[in-house]
């Protein structure tokens, strides 16, 4: 599964791999867990 991450200004936009968008506003260390989470999620489901 793959993940795309758009960002517009300090909004952000992931999509996962099943195609379930969330829309985020977040900055600095705070994005980058969010990105993290998401990574896991999808490696997860990968193993499934």
């Amino acid at each position: 599964m793959r993940s795309i991450f758009c960002s517009a200004e300090n909004n952000a936009t992931f999509i996962d791999g099943e195609g379930i968008v969330r829309k985020v506003e977040l900055r600095g260390r705070a994005l980058e867990e969010a990105v993290a989470e998401l990574v896991q999620e999808n490696l997860a489901k990968q193993i499934e």
